[in-house]
């Protein structure tokens, strides 16, 4: 399976963009970066991977906007985005990981990938009714507009700190926002535009920890029990501490 990694950031740390070239054995590595500072000494030290910057006038302009809902309507997830639908690239499928997701080990993604054929490959999905006051984000306005302007409903929601996407969903997210001129939250856009245009939809086993918070306190002697190398873990927000359990669980 061509498959690519988009890995979302701010901008990235050593200790990571060291992990990500290793990945660049067994696929593509993007790296997008929300920041538009001078990143060439990064370009120049990692050659295998790509690095992504994009300014938000032009995200923004281009209808990439308002899809992650923090402080301003251009992250590393709308660029991201952007990216993937002005470039002609040549893998079928890409995973969008959040940075303090944790990958345990350089095959991870690699073996999911073997498994799983679909075009949305998520850990969950369930429908939403954004008007229901059990809706956590009904307090941000924008959200509702912006999801009723992209979708009659049904709706429905799940999370993507870490899912693929095959290139005909990101075709039709691309769709969407040359048509209305923005986005909506992340969280209802992919798994809503799956449904709707009736495509193939996996729930992934392997992706069931994404939403365990981890302590930034570990006993490093258990580690081997608490980590599978086969899930992928959200959050650990201590992005160092990555590299240290990783070493922990390859040690015989």
């Amino acid at each position: 399976m061509n498959t690519a990694i988009a890995f979302l950031c701010v901008i990235p740390s050593k200790t990571q963009l060291d992990f990500l070239k290793q990945l660049t054995a067994l696929h593509d590595v993007f790296v997008v970066c929300d920041s538009n500072e001078n990143l060439d000494d990064i370009k120049i030290a990692y050659p295998q991977l790509t690095l992504v910057q994009v300014s938000d006038e032009e995200c923004i302009n281009d209808g990439f906007a308002n899809a992650c809902g923090k402080c301003k309507p251009a992250t590393s997830w709308e660029k991201a985005l952007w990216y993937f639908a002005k470039n002609s690239i040549k893998n079928e499928y890409v995973w969008f990981i959040e940075d303090d997701v944790f990958i345990p080990d350089v095959k991870t993604l690699h073996n999911l990938d073997k498994k799983y054929d679909t075009d949305l490959l998520a850990q969950n999905i369930s429908p939403v009714e954004i008007n229901s006051k059990n809706w956590k984000f009904l307090h941000i306005r924008k959200y509702i507009d912006n999801v009723t302007k992209l979708f009659t409903s049904p709706w429905y929601k799940g999370l993507v700190c870490a899912a693929r996407f095959s290139k005909k969903l990101l075709n039709y997210i691309n769709d969407y926002a040359l048509k209305h001129k923005t986005l909506c939250f992340i969280e209802i856009l992919f798994h809503t535009t799956a449904k709707q245009h009736n495509l193939k939809i996996t729930l992934c086993p392997e992706l069931k920890l994404l939403r365990t918070p981890m302590s930034g306190k570990f006993d490093y002697a258990k580690s081997k029990e608490s980590f599978s190398l086969t899930f992928l873990y959200h959050p650990i927000k201590d992005r160092e501490l990555h590299a240290s359990i990783r070493q922990t669980l390859q040690k015989p």
